[in-house]
C-alpha cells in the first residue's frame, strides 16, 4: 500500500475518516486517531461531538425525574466546548505539514537519508520554484498580476497538489520565497542540474559527456566539494556551466531525517544559514574569481519557508526539481538510491525512460542528478548521453536554470 500523496513511500496506516493510505509525514494525530488533513479532523470531530450530544439529549429526555430544561443545561455547554476546542485546533500549525510545503515537496517528495532532497512543499506562485520558476514582482499586497488583494497566500507550482502554505515556525508572514521546481510551461526547455555535496566519483565522466554533447548545465556545489575538487570546479567554469550554491558543509537543516517533518534543527538559525551560503560563495570566488549564480539547493532537500526566506535575504532563490505526484512522475534521477531492493530504486534504463517519457509535461522541467553516486554498477550517468540525445529528438532545448527562468511568465501556474 502506497501513500496517497507520496506514491514512492510505503503506507501502513490509513486516515480514520476517509481511509486514504498515509506515510509517516502525512499523518495528523488528533482525537486519538490518525487523519490525512485538518479537513478530516474537523469533520470527524464535529460529527463525533454532535452525535454524543444528541445521544445524551436522547438518553436524558427518556429518564424520569430529569426535566428537559436540566437536560439542555447539561448538554449545551459540552457541545459548545467541543466546537471551541476544534476551532483552537484548526488555528494551530499542522504538525504533519513540513513548514513551507504548500511543497515543497518535498520534491520527489522524500529523500531518505541520502543525497539530495526530501519532500518539500513549495508555494505556488508563478515565480521561482515553488515548482515553476521565475520570481514574481508582485508586492505583498498584490497578486502576481499586480492586482490588490487581501493577504492571499501565494501558491507554489509544486503545490498544485492540494497543499496550502500557512504560517511557519510561529511566524505570521506568508511564504514570500517560493521553492522553484520548473520554468515556463509554454517553452520546450529543460535544465539538467547536478548536485555536488562531497563526492565526485562520476563527475569527470559527466563533464566529458556534457562537453561532447555541447550541453551547458547548472551545478549546485558545496564548499566542501569546491575545497576537495578545485580542478573539477575550474573545468566546469571553463566549459561554460553555471555554478550555484549547495551550502558550505552540506549539513542537515531540518528534522526530516528524525521525524519526517521539515522543522528547523535547534542549531539552525538565520546566522547559521548565512554562514553556510556565504562560505561556499567565498570559496568559489577565491578559486575562480567568479560569482555564483543566485540559486541554492538545500542539502538532502531539507528546506522550508523560513529557510527560503532567509536565503532570499542573501539574494538566493531555492531550486528544487520537477515532479507531478498526481501522475506519479518525477525528473529526479534517483541516482542516490543504491539498494535495488528498495521500492524507489530505478535502474539506469528506467531513469532514462522516466525522463524521456515525461511527455509534454516536461516543458520547463528541472532534472536532478548527482556528481557522486553510491552505486557500483548500473550507474545513471552512463545513460546521460542517450538522455540528452532523446530530449533533443523530442524538441527540447537544454538550458541552464537561469535561462530556464527567463522564460517563466509571471502569470503562469501549473
Amino acid at each position: 500500500m502506497q501513500c496517497h500523496r507520496h506514491p514512492e513511500r510505503e503506507a501502513r496506516r490509513k486516515c480514520y475518516r476517509c481511509h486514504k493510505p498515509l506515510c509517516p509525514a502525512c499523518q495528523i494525530r488528533a482525537l486519538h486517531h490518525l487523519f490525512c488533513s485538518r479537513h478530516c479532523v474537523v469533520l470527524h470531530g464535529v460529527q463525533d461531538f454532535l452525535h454524543r450530544g444528541l445521544r445524551r439529549l436522547s438518553a436524558a429526555s427518556g429518564m424520569p425525574g430529569i426535566p428537559a430544561q436540566e437536560t439542555r443545561r447539561r448538554t449545551v455547554p459540552i457541545i459548545f466546548l467541543a466546537l471551541l476546542s476544534i476551532m483552537v485546533f484548526i488555528s494551530q500549525p499542522s504538525p504533519s505539514s513540513p513548514k513551507g510545503f504548500v511543497r515543497s515537496f518535498p520534491g520527489e517528495a522524500f529523500y531518505l537519508n541520502s543525497g539530495s532532497s526530501a519532500s518539500t512543499r513549495a508555494t505556488i506562485v508563478p515565480p521561482h520554484q515553488m515548482s515553476p520558476a521565475a520570481p514574481s514582482s508582485a508586492s505583498p499586497g498584490t497578486d502576481p498580476r499586480g492586482k490588490q488583494v487581501a493577504s492571499i497566500p501565494q501558491r507554489t507550482p509544486l503545490e498544485n497538489w492540494g497543499f496550502r502554505e500557512g504560517k511557519v515556525a510561529g511566524e505570521g508572514e506568508l511564504d514570500a520565497a517560493p521553492d522553484i521546481s520548473r520554468g515556463s510551461l509554454h517553452r520546450r526547455e529543460i535544465a539538467l542540474t547536478f548536485d555536488g555535496g562531497g563526492e565526485a566519483n562520476v563527475a569527470p565522466e559527466i563533464l566529458q559527456t556534457l562537453r561532447e554533447k555541447g550541453t551547458s548545465s547548472t551545478f549546485f556545489l558545496s564548499g566542501e566539494f569546491i575545497r576537495r575538487y578545485p580542478e573539477l570546479v575550474r573545468q566546469m567554469v571553463a566549459d561554460g556551466h553555471e555554478i550555484a550554491n549547495h551550502t558550505t558543509d552540506h549539513p542537515h537543516l531540518t528534522t526530516f531525517a528524525i521525524n519526517a517533518r521539515h522543522e528547523l534543527l535547534s542549531r539552525v538559525d538565520r546566522r547559521f544559514l548565512r554562514q553556510e551560503l556565504k562560505g561556499a560563495e567565498e570559496l568559489f570566488a577565491d578559486l575562480t574569481g567568479e560569482k555564483m549564480a543566485p540559486f541554492w539547493r538545500a542539502p538532502y532537500g531539507e528546506q522550508n519557508a523560513t529557510l527560503r526566506r532567509w536565503a532570499k535575504e542573501l539574494g538566493y532563490q531555492h531550486i528544487s526539481w520537477t515532479s507531478d505526484y498526481r501522475k506519479k512522475k518525477s525528473l529526479d534521477s534517483r541516482d542516490w538510491v543504491a539498494d535495488p531492493s528498495l521500492k524507489i530504486y530505478c535502474s539506469a534504463q528506467e531513469v532514462q525512460n522516466r525522463i524521456l517519457g515525461y511527455g509534454d509535461g516536461a516543458n520547463g522541467g528541472i532534472v536532478l542528478m548527482h556528481l557522486g553516486t553510491p552505486r557500483t554498477r548500473d550507474r545513471v550517468h552512463e545513460k546521460l548521453g542517450e538522455i540528452i540525445v532523446g530530449l533533443r529528438e523530442r524538441g527540447y532545448r537544454l538550458v541552464k536554470v537561469s535561462e530556464l527562468l527567463e522564460g517563466k511568465g509571471e502569470g503562469e501556474r501549473l
